[in-house]
């Protein structure tokens, strides 16, 4: 058994925030506040540069303003209850599905007309599928068999084997024309006594259909997360992907140490002759589904967008923002209808970040230890649970996935805005942002620049037209020492943000404080009036019954989370792993299993229940899991 915290943690999301609700979203009232804001950042853990972004040769170092502005956004939302400003609600997370065999209405089909950049736009369609052990092609074809070969199978050779699925004996298969063969990728069947491609027969009359513009575009959705993509979007000009947008790139599938065939790359594109599996829309003629396996990808149901509280979508019209919208400025994101005149709603703001830059820094080369995106589809993490049941059969959809039987009725909300937990990763024996020379996924590591801890950065940032509550709010967000103690009723505490990449490796925790105020209201600036220079912590604690009408009061009620949360000393910064992990290659290796092992799946012999994340309100739980 291993125990470990998971680097990231959620805030809970209010069930409602009412937008009549003056201290949530509110319309626009300006303020008449002026100034700038001297701020430094001092790195508590080392910080992670981009790749865009190298340090200059005479060692400075530059975080741009954008950069910056969305991790004190990101938590003044938090704060004071804004909307989800930085949000696809159209994302639904794509799975793995589960290892049963494809359904009725899906067969293979071979490509037969297809536009110059890949996309499918008719499909002859087979009418029966058997399943042909590999090995025994080489003699048919004379070759290493490989998708869209065509072989025939004699009729006394084919038989219904265990598994409820048509097999072909090998003596029965010969060079011809009648099947068409898809062969698929051997990752997933490292078990197996032997490995099997699926072979369609092809009609006397031929029965050609059309792809649906949605088929098609689901299946580049469903491509997107492949390996096949994910090597593409590390290394454009590498030799096995050079060219897929313009043509079909294969790849060889190793069999038990020993290349058995050739496979077509899952790139989102498809030529004359490529085979798929289509899944056919008896109603309408069309193929409205396309697969590159029997067991693939699919993806979950409900779009992030129906998983939140309405009152939380991104704010659209200028003259009812939230507050952080108001404050930080809002992007009218919108399509606009063809036919319609064109109509912006975006709004500027009123708070301009400079970038943050630190003089004379070396920074250090690192082999950093590999990083994936972010998985939401771990909805055992990321969704609430009203149950924690596993999937009732091998057919379903293990139940802490997006679309499982547990969202049935009503899709379950996200679990809240997410947050990573501080923890320097130098205090652990074998600190986890550093890649192991017995890595087991090296094609994902790379060598990235470190700004060392301790490193100071300095920035302005300018505000107009703010009142004196949303200027304490802004104060507050960069400070949140001033408040977030007396939430937890505690005397006071170290708080951090994050900048930079690498947050699951515990990179980027940084301390904030406002080193000077320059303020002028509207009358004095303009008239030629002094600037006063207040202390910042004295004046940010004088807003703060100000900040705190303005805050939606159900934002409110998630402050001692949020403090725990930004506290440095939060959790146990060695037991920080994502998943399982510490110095052992054999924990760290198989660490990723604790997913499958925990959102649900169906067992036959036995429960694996969703195990969810512990809730950072809790004061009394340390924030551990355990692992077998």
């Amino acid at each position: 058994m291993a125990t470990f915290i998971n680097p990231y943690t959620f805030v809970s999301l209010p069930e409602k925030i009412d937008r009549a609700e003056p201290a949530g979203h509110h319309r626009a009232v300006q303020g008449n506040l002026c100034g700038a804001l001297t701020v430094t950042w001092s790195t508590r853990t080392p910080l992670l540069l981009p790749k865009s972004d190298p340090p200059a040769p005479e060692g400075r170092v530059e975080i741009p303003g954008s950069a910056v502005k969305g991790a004190v956004r990101s938590l003044h939302e938090t704060l004071m209850g804004g909307c989800l400003r930085v949000v696809d609600e159209t994302f639904v997370p794509i799975y793995r599905q589960p290892a049963v065999a494809k359904g009725e209405g899906w067969s293979l089909g071979r490509i037969r007309a297809a536009t110059r950049t890949g996309r499918p736009l008719m499909v002859e369609v087979t009418d029966r599928t058997v399943w042909v052990p590999v090995k025994p092609l080489d003699p048919a074809l004379g070759k290493k068999p490989e998708s869209g070969d065509t072989i025939d199978i004699a009729e006394w050779a084919i038989s219904m084997t265990s598994l409820e699925r048509l097999e072909a004996d090998p003596a029965g298969v010969n060079s011809g024309t009648g099947w068409v063969i898809l062969i698929g990728d051997a990752q997933t069947r490292g078990k197996s006594r032997r490995f099997f491609c699926a072979a369609g027969r092809l009609p006397a009359k031929a029965r050609i259909l059309d792809v649906t513009v949605e088929a098609w575009e689901e299946y580049q959705r469903l491509c997107d997360g492949t390996e096949d993509m994910r090597r593409y979007r590390q290394n454009p000009d590498h030799g096995d992907v050079r060219g897929w947008t313009s043509r079909p790139v294969t790849a060889p599938v190793r069999w038990k140490g020993e290349i058995v065939g050739s496979r077509r790359r899952a790139t989102g594109r498809l030529w004359q002759d490529d085979v798929a599996w289509v899944h056919v829309d008896e109603v309408t003629g069309t193929v409205d589904h396309l697969s590159m396996a029997a067991i693939w990808r699919a993806p979950g149901k409900g779009p992030l967008g129906e998983r939140f509280p309405p009152g939380l979508r991104a704010c659209d019209n200028p003259e009812d923002l939230c507050v952080s919208c108001r404050m930080f400025g809002s992007a009218d994101t919108s399509v606009a209808d063809r036919e319609a005149e064109a109509v912006q709603r975006s709004y500027a703001g009123h708070v301009r970040f400079g970038s943050a830059v630190a003089e004379k820094v070396t920074t250090t080369t690192v082999r950093l230890a590999p990083m994936s995106a972010p998985r939401p589809g771990a909805g055992q993490f990321y969704l609430r649970h009203h149950s924690t049941d596993p999937a009732s059969s091998k057919e379903d959809l293990p139940s802490g996935y997006w679309g499982s039987e547990h969202d049935e009725g009503s899709f379950r909300h996200v679990r809240g805005r997410k947050f990573y937990w501080h923890g320097d990763p130098g205090a652990q024996d074998s600190p986890r942002h550093i890649a192991r020379s017995e890595q087991r996924n090296a094609n994902m590591v790379e060598d990235r620049y470190l700004v060392p801890k301790g490193t100071v950065f300095t920035e302005r940032i300018r505000f107009d037209n703010l009142s004196r509550a949303e200027l304490g709010s802004l104060l507050v967000a960069l400070q949140p020492g001033v408040l977030l103690p007396r939430c937890e009723d505690i005397r006071s505490a170290d708080y951090a943000l994050h900048l930079g990449g690498g947050k699951p490796l515990g990179l980027g925790s940084c301390t904030v404080a406002v080193t000077e105020l320059e303020c002028w209201d509207a009358r004095d600036r303009y008239a030629g009036g002094q600037a006063v220079h207040p202390d910042p912590w004295a004046y940010t604690d004088s807003t703060l019954p100000d900040v705190a009408r303005l805050a939606a009061p159900a934002a409110r009620r998630r402050w001692p989370a949020l403090s725990r949360v930004l506290r440095i000393d939060g959790v146990d910064p060695e037991l920080l792993w994502y998943p399982l992990g510490g110095s052992s290659p054999q924990l760290r290796d198989r660490s990723f299993n604790f997913f499958s092992r925990t959102n649900g799946r169906f067992l036959k012999n036995g429960r694996e229940p969703i195990k969810p994340l512990p809730d950072p309100a809790d004061p009394d739980n340390d924030q551990t899991l355990e692992a077998q």
